[in-house]
């Protein structure tokens, strides 16, 4: 699904982690690093996208396009009976967008 939709990115298989069920891929500019985190049946429960600082108008303004935006770093959207939460946090060096399912 990755190599059709999100072509950007490659997998990156660099380092295996024993801890977390996880993906990770890397855009080939290395600005963005994506990870899926999955529960113990294979199902993604967690998707983080951690971006230089140089992306954060163009992230913004997609999210803005495809989600409702509640403030400056939140947002959902409601697709069928799941609300998917999408949270940005702005740290250091690379701000981060975190989506999930909440629970209603």
């Amino acid at each position: 699904m990755m190599k059709e939709e999100r072509k950007e990115f490659i997998e990156d298989t660099s380092s295996k982690n024993t801890v977390y069920n996880l993906l990770k891929y890397v855009d080939r500019m290395d600005t963005q690093t994506l990870l899926f985190l999955f529960d113990e049946n294979d199902i993604c429960y967690l998707s983080k996208l951690m971006c230089d600082y140089s992306l954060l108008n163009k992230i913004t303004k997609q999210l803005n396009e495809a989600y409702t935006r509640e403030s400056d770093s939140l947002w959902h959207i409601k697709e069928k009976d799941k609300v998917i939460s999408i949270t940005m946090k702005k740290e250091d060096w690379f701000f981060t967008v975190q989506t999930k399912e909440i629970k209603e």
